[in-house]
């Protein structure tokens, strides 16, 4: 009943907050939510009020980012290359305006579109005496890291020379082409 309910929610709750205590590393973005939601949410949050692991859930759930969409009149290689962009600014804060060299893919199999500006960051950041990556392939994967949450991109892979391939959500594409086929031309 109730009472095992709150003593099952205390006791993961007092460990949660163990962990929090000596900033374990084990405890990724979201296992909070995943806590709240093994055992009874309301008893969990009303006999935890006020402890280390809901203060640390409510600034889990309020550094969320909301997902990007592409702007009405905004193709979607502009799209993705605003998406790209701003991921170079979060990998890389300190290079200002970095072209993210957005191209589709020429091979269909990699991907929808290619991010090519990874080689040339790395050589940027190691001009600046900036040590942060170890490779061009190390700056492909922070850049795909940082990617903001969007509704096109489904995936984004590092080639090993470190360039950034990432393919479009299918069903993105079907409607798409539903609306050109129902209207007579691209929306």
């Amino acid at each position: 009943g109730r009472a095992d309910a709150e003593a099952q929610a205390a006791s993961v709750l007092d460990e949660v907050g163990k962990a929090l205590a000596k900033n374990d590393p084990g405890l990724a973005k979201g296992t909070l939510a995943r806590v709240l939601v093994a055992c009874d949410c309301k008893v969990a949050l009303k006999s935890a009020k006020g402890s280390p692991a809901v203060t640390a859930l409510a600034n889990e759930v309020a550094g969320e980012e909301k997902p990007w969409s592409p702007a009405q009149d905004e193709s979607t290689l502009e799209f993705v290359t605003r998406l790209f962009a701003e991921a170079i600014k979060r990998a890389a804060p300190s290079l200002k305006d970095q072209d993210p060299v957005v191209q589709r893919c020429a091979i269909a199999s990699f991907g929808d579109f290619q991010c090519n500006a990874p080689m040339g960051i790395f050589k940027a950041l190691k001009g600046q005496g900036d040590t942060t990556y170890n490779s061009p392939r190390a700056v492909g994967a922070a850049i795909a890291d940082n990617l903001p949450p969007n509704s096109v991109l489904v995936s984004a892979s590092v080639a090993p020379a470190g360039f950034v391939n990432a393919k479009i959500d299918n069903a993105l594409l079907g409607d798409f082409c539903r609306e050109v086929a129902q209207q007579g031309k691209a929306p």
